[in-house]
């Protein structure tokens, strides 16, 4: 009996529906499949670039199973790409100057050009304005760029930017001027669509790519969440663009999911940037006297580095403690203003200064040998960290990141959390200062944007404070959203505290946590827990080494995961030589990597691997 779809493609191209043929042979695995998919593509587009390109492709899948077939006709729509003019390359080498697409972007520009909606995880550092530049180029209408990025030093195109400090009346006129200009980008912020009249403004423009850069910040489930990225998220949707290009920095998979849920991403295009990085080492040292621990580990290695402090105060103490053993180093922190800020940045990229202690209010530098990257206290979330740790030795040779961890650090956050999320009692202390005489500058903002939503308070005429009679009192106010952001911080501060208190491989855990899942055959050697292993029990002792292998060989048939299976070791009271239930698990890890073990693909229970 012949192939069921196969027999359904040839009935849909005997009755002319070749649309659907090809949508029949792309759900086969099939080899054939493949083979007469290329043909029909051809059939259908034999002039269009990008379908002769994934003709191209799909026969050389099948040439291991039809080598003739398929060399053959692979070669001659090749000779067509060759001697057919790309007018993507003559865009390219003259607009942008370069001769060729990198690896990804190609195959991604195609798509926004197709009208797919696209979003692309990478790290912040990575520049992804070719993207959206060159689709702007090669669309008619206009590209929307939202983003709170300052430009690029020289972008290959020109831009139309608005400034956010501009009344609305001004913005309206500034979005009419560029209706008419020859410029294809206009690019807003965030705030900007706080205002209905600039959304009424921005939607009578002929838009035909919305890009939206830092989109992860609109998902309530990011630490980056930001409520004016929110609100801009919202009126982006009410446009109906036709095509959306959402950029996010690095995330997890359910805040990447949040992120095209909250945009309504229909079946997006997806991409995420290769971000394991074989030659960084990843380590934790937990140390109360921070200051002192870096200098120490500076002063036995060489390269600059880059040390993240959460307050001012904790950036003075680190810094004070680098001097004093003579490392030379500045310090950025929130209470400098922008020029300072921008003069000490700059003075330690031209390597004035061997370090920068800084608090995250630091998001990019220009500078790519950092050699070390110390944490000072722990990020408020794995987001932040990962971002951060990406910093380091970008010019490819090895670095190192470097958390200290101490467990009282974590008082320090549940401060800052109590001053980004306002409880009952705060709200009526702020309320009851400010009527009391208090400055405004003396107060927490976030207590005080609370009480003017909810319509205690507002500015009157002479920009003094009008305090406004409600029938609820503040004690009974419903706070439960403020209450739930809460409790996702809460969440992610736990999560970094797992990352520093794992005993298994960090590399792997991050990875993890991000969504890549590493083969059987992955090998980390690039954290401190892979190395102590390399150096600890499993070599100095072999008796337990061979115990495991006992107990794997008895138990296996249980199909049993590494959680399982050393509980199971533990209970059965096998001969451990005094090794905890967390030894065992790190010994059995040890296994899978050194291939003495089998993690199985169909539920990752353990299995001897009998070579």
């Amino acid at each position: 009996m012949g192939d069921p779809l196969l027999e359904q493609a040839r009935k849909q191209l005997a009755e002319g529906r070749l649309n659907e043929a090809e949508s029949t042979l792309a759900q086969s695995d099939k080899p054939w499949a493949n083979l007469h998919r290329a043909d029909l593509i051809l059939l259908r587009a034999p002039f269009d670039r990008a379908r002769v390109e994934e003709a191209c492709a799909l026969y050389e899948e099948a040439s291991s199973d039809f080598p003739d077939i398929a060399r053959a006709s692979m070669e001659k729509a090749k000779a067509w790409l060759d001697a057919a003019p790309d007018p993507m390359m003559e865009v390219l080498q003259e607009v942008f100057g370069r001769s060729q697409f990198p690896k990804m972007e190609r195959k991604l520009i195609d798509g926004i050009l197709q009208g797919r909606h696209t979003l692309v995880s990478a790290p912040r550092a990575t520049d992804l304005s070719l993207l959206y530049e060159f689709s702007a180029c090669m669309l008619e209408g206009k590209t929307l760029l939202v983003t709170t990025r300052l430009p690029g030093e020289n972008p290959a195109i020109k831009m139309f930017r608005i400034n956010p400090s501009l009344a609305t009346g001004e913005v309206r006129e500034l979005v009419g001027e560029f209706a008419g200009a020859s410029e294809k980008i206009l690019v807003l912020g965030p705030d900007h669509f706080r205002h209905p009249e600039i959304q009424e403004s921005i939607s009578d423009l002929r838009v035909e790519l919305v890009v939206f850069e830092e989109a992860h910040t609109a998902c309530d489930r990011s630490s980056a969440f930001t409520q004016a990225a929110a609100d801009a998220a919202k009126a982006l949707v009410k446009m109906q663009p036709p095509r959306i290009l959402a950029l996010s920095g690095m995330a997890p998979p359910h805040v990447l999911n949040g992120t095209g849920e909250v945009l309504k991403l229909i079946h997006p295009v997806r991409h995420t940037a290769p971000f394991d990085r074989p030659e960084l080492y990843w380590g934790v040292s937990k140390s109360t006297e921070k200051g002192n621990t870096i200098a120490t580990a500076l002063q036995n290695s060489s390269g600059d580095a880059l040390v993240f402090a959460q307050t001012p105060e904790n950036v003075g103490e680190v810094a004070a403690a680098l001097k004093e053993r003579g490392i030379s180093t500045v310090v950025l922190h929130e209470d400098m203003d922008a020029v300072q800020q921008e003069r000490t940045l700059r003075d330690w990229e031209r390597s004035e200064a061997r370090v920068l202690v800084t608090q995250p209010i630091l998001e990019e530098t220009i500078k790519t040998e950092i050699r070390n990257i110390f944490l000072a206290d722990y990020p408020a979330s794995l987001e932040l960290f990962f971002e951060q740790a990406m910093l380091a030795g970008r010019d490819g040779d090895p670095a190192n990141i470097i958390l200290l961890y101490d467990s009282g650090d974590k008082a320090t956050h549940l401060a800052i959390l109590d001053t980004l999320y306002p409880d009952r009692d705060l709200l009526e202390e702020t309320h009851e200062a400010l009527r009391g005489g208090a400055e405004e500058e003396t107060l927490n903002p976030r207590a005080l944007n609370i009480l003017v939503r909810r319509g205690y308070l507002r500015k009157d005429s002479e920009g003094g404070w009008a305090f406004l009679e409600k029938e609820t009192p503040i004690q009974r106010l419903d706070l439960s959203e403020v209450e739930d952001r809460r409790k996702l911080a809460e969440e992610r501060l736990r999560e970094m505290e797992d990352y520093a208190e794992t005993r298994s491989c960090r590399r792997r855990w991050i990875l993890e946590k991000f969504g890549e899942k590493p083969g059987s055959d992955w090998k980390c050697g690039g954290c401190d827990r892979c190395k102590a292993l390399e150096s600890g029990y499993t070599k100095r002792d072999p008796e337990a080494k061979e115990a495991v292998l006992d107990a794997v060989a008895e138990l296996e048939s249980r199909r049993m995961t590494v959680i399982g299976m050393a509980r199971a070791i533990m209970f059965l009271g096998r001969p451990m030589k005094g090794l905890t239930e967390a030894d065992i698990k790190e010994l059995l890890h040890a296994l899978v990597r050194d291939g003495d073990l089998v993690a199985n693909p169909d539920g990752d229970w353990l299995s001897l691997n009998r070579r």
